[in-house]
């Protein structure tokens, strides 16, 4: 997924912005870009439960890409 910046983060944590450009891989290949959407979450939640990890390597301009479980909307 592609940079994004939150819009809004309420004081317990939630947070929605708009993502403009992602791709979907599935089994570690490239399927294909997603259309634009929506996306929701709770930080406080994210980095607890649903945060998955972070790269060793920098892929996005020097920086370490996270990976986090969301949810999506249209």
């Amino acid at each position: 997924m592609s940079s994004f910046h939150l819009q809004i983060v309420t004081p317990d944590g939630s947070f929605a912005t708009p993502v403009q450009m992602a791709y979907l891989y599935q089994n570690g290949r490239l399927i294909g870009r997603l259309p634009e959407f929506g996306l929701r979450g709770n930080l406080t939640e994210l980095l607890g439960k649903g945060f998955l990890g972070c790269s060793q390597d920098k892929p996005y301009d020097s920086s370490h890409a996270c990976v986090m479980e969301m949810t999506i909307v249209r």
